[in-house]
């Protein structure tokens, strides 16, 4: 509750990168309204309030067979609450690189690029979580398993590369970047069955805040030709694996199957050689934008200097834009160089 007290949704808090129109509470998105289908007096002009309260629980309508709660959670989980943009492009290796903007090529698509056979290649990838009035993932977040799965396929449709990938026991890729936190007990071990009595101190927190941008860098090599399919997807399983493995352990005895959701994806094709400039499409943020989430994810992970380079960006493209001037404040004010903040 107080996630969406300081979220954007409540309309309450000046602390949000950006404003909404209207004031969403925890029944304007869990519980829309839907036509009658029969009598009910709590319904107002034809429609009542679903007490489906649907929301990210895959598992509950697998386990009963409720096929239709099942597809409306799905629906649910596809319906915007994501935008994913594969945003920039650098050349070489990134340990000697690192976030500087000297080579960065952004965003992807606004200008032609070349590529050389053999050349190594880093995508800033920008998740953004533009529909939810909390985080994500919520409490408890070591329970949840959500997180990008990232791939590179040649000419052929073979992947080669992969980050995120599911394991055939079902494990996930233990160095996918997952929305999730990490539970350490007294003995310097991970809870990993979600044992809140033994819980000593949290390792890490790495989910999204509403309204907020994560920025997850991928370097692989381009291939000696052709072109290559390079695709990012935020996928969900309501359980962390392990964990739902050993809650259903005894009524199966074997390894439970989780249903999984791809939320949102972004593919862009690139290739040896020439990349010309690409048209936007329906589902792109305006550019201006695209830099503005892409600041937002580097000022959380405390690279304030190109957060600075990207919020300046912003108010070059948006003069009328006067949270692109506080934005640059802020990160000032984090890097601890007030002077420099104190005209923004």
């Amino acid at each position: 509750y107080d996630e969406g007290q300081t979220a954007a949704f409540s309309k309450e808090s000046p602390l949000p990168f950006y404003k909404k129109d209207v004031v969403s509470t925890c029944q304007t998105c869990h519980m829309q309204r839907e036509p009658l289908q029969t009598k009910d007096y709590g319904a107002k002009d034809g429609q009542f309030a679903s007490h489906r309260w649907v929301g990210a629980n895959t598992v509950i309508p697998q386990v009963y067979h409720y096929d239709e709660q099942a597809k409306r959670v799905v629906q649910f989980l596809q319906a915007n609450v994501f935008n994913v943009d594969i945003f920039g492009l650098q050349t070489g290796e990134p340990e000697a690189e690192g976030a500087s903007p000297d080579n960065l090529i952004a965003p992807l698509g606004t200008a032609p690029f070349n590529l050389g056979a053999g050349q190594r290649v880093t995508l800033s990838v920008v998740i953004q979580n533009k529909g939810i009035a909390h985080s994500f993932v919520p409490e408890q977040r070591d329970m949840y398993e959500s997180w990008v799965d990232f791939t590179v396929k040649d000419s052929s449709g073979k992947v080669i590369a992969e980050s995120g990938e599911v394991k055939p026991g079902g494990e996930l890729d233990p160095a996918a970047h997952s929305f999730t936190n990490r539970l350490i007990n007294k003995s310097g071990a991970i809870n990993d069955l979600h044992q809140v009595w033994d819980n000593r101190v949290v390792a890490y927190n790495n989910t999204i805040q509403s309204g907020r941008s994560q920025l997850v860098r991928y370097c692989f090599t381009m291939p000696a030709s052709g072109p290559v399919t390079v695709t990012a997807a935020v996928r969900y399983r309501r359980f962390d694996q392990h964990f739902i493995d050993f809650g259903m352990s005894m009524p199966l005895g074997q390894h439970y199957v989780q249903p999984v959701v791809d939320m949102v994806a972004q593919t862009r094709t690139m290739t040896v050689g020439t990349n010309p400039a690409t048209p936007p499409v329906s589902v792109d943020n305006p550019d201006w934008m695209r830099w503005n989430n892409y600041g937002i994810g580097l000022l959380d992970a405390q690279q304030y200097a190109a957060a600075v380079y990207a919020f300046e960006r912003v108010a070059k493209m948006r003069p009328d834009y006067a949270d692109a001037q506080t934005n640059i404040g802020l990160t000032y004010i984090q890097w601890e160089k007030y002077d420099e903040a104190l005209p923004y």
